[in-house]
C-alpha cells in the first residue's frame, strides 16, 4: 500500500451513524468575577445512557426523546451525578464543586448533522476558591483524550494541551506568566496517547499490521509499509490534536 492510500484510509470515518469523537474538547474559562465555566464537548446522549459513543446516534436520541419528561429529568440528574465522579476541576490540588447544564439540549440541528436529544456540550460552572494559585482539569477514562484550552481573564485562549485519557492536565497559574511545556513532557504525553490509541482502542490498526505480515513474504517491504503507516498516522493525529486540520468524523452524516 502506498503512502497516499494509507493517509486516505486513515481519514475514513469510523461509523457513519455515530457521534464518535476522537478527542474530548474542553474550553475552561476563568472569569474576572472569580467564577469558571468549562464547556465539555462529547456525546452527551451516549454518556447519559451509559453506552459507547460508537452507538447509533439516531437510536440513542429516539430512546431519550421517548422517555416521559420526569424520566428525562431523572436521566439528566444521573448524568450530573456521573460527571461529579468522573470530572475534576482542581485549584491548588483540591477539587471544587460545580453545577451542570446542557446548553444544546433541544436545539435544532443543522442539515446533515446527526440527531441528539441532549446536545453535544456539557457546561460546568463553579467558583474559584479565594487565594487559589493554579488550576488543573481531569477527566476519567470514560472520556476520549482531552484537548484542553484554558482562558484566563483578559487574555486570548491559551495553547491547546492534549491530555491522555484518564490523566490530569498540567497546572496553569491563575495569574502571571504561564509555565512553558518542556519537550520531555510533550514527548511523554504523545507517547502515552499513541500507546493507548493502539491498545486498547486501536485493535483495527493491530489487525492491519498483522494482515501486512501475513501477506508480505519479505521483511524489507513489510517494514517500509508499517513505517509509512505509522508516520502517516502520527502526522494526522498530531495535526488533528492541535486543530491544524479537522479530520472527518462520524458526528455528521455522509
Amino acid at each position: 500500500m502506498r503512502l497516499p492510500a494509507i493517509i486516505a484510509a486513515l481519514l475514513v470515518p469510523a461509523a457513519a451513524g455515530a457521534h464518535d469523537f476522537a478527542f474530548t474538547d474542553v474550553r475552561l474559562e476563568l472569569r474576572a468575577d472569580r467564577t469558571w465555566v468549562a464547556d465539555v464537548r462529547c456525546d452527551v446522549d451516549a454518556l447519559a445512557l451509559g453506552v459507547s459513543s460508537t452507538a447509533d446516534s439516531a437510536a440513542l436520541a429516539a430512546e431519550i426523546e421517548g422517555l416521559s419528561p420526569a424520566h428525562r429529568d431523572a436521566l439528566v440528574a444521573r448524568l450530573a451525578s456521573l460527571l461529579e465522579r468522573r470530572i475534576r476541576v482542581r485549584f491548588d490540588g483540591e477539587p471544587v464543586p460545580f453545577d451542570m447544564s446542557l446548553p444544546e439540549r433541544g436545539a435544532a440541528r443543522k442539515p446533515g448533522e446527526l440527531p441528539t436529544a441532549l446536545g453535544l456540550v456539557v457546561r460546568l460552572t463553579g467558583r474559584v476558591p479565594d487565594g487559589a494559585g493554579e488550576v488543573t482539569f481531569f477527566a476519567s477514562r470514560a472520556f476520549a483524550p482531552v484537548r484542553l484550552v484554558l482562558v484566563r481573564p483578559g487574555e486570548a485562549p491559551g495553547p491547546v494541551e492534549v491530555v491522555t485519557s484518564g490523566a490530569e492536565s498540567r497546572p496553569v497559574a491563575l495569574a502571571g506568566e504561564r509555565a512553558a511545556v518542556t519537550a520531555v513532557e510533550t514527548l511523554s504525553r504523545f507517547t502515552a496517547l499513541g500507546v493507548t490509541h493502539i491498545l486498547p482502542y486501536g485493535l483495527d490498526h493491530v489487525l492491519f499490521v498483522v494482515g501486512l505480515a501475513l501477506l508480505s513474504p519479505r521483511l524489507g517491504p513489510l517494514l517500509a509499509q508499517v513505517t509509512a503507516f505509522t508516520l502517516a498516522h502520527t502526522l494526522t493525529l498530531a495535526l488533528s490534536s492541535y486543530g491544524v486540520v479537522s479530520l472527518p468524523s462520524a458526528s455528521s452524516s455522509p
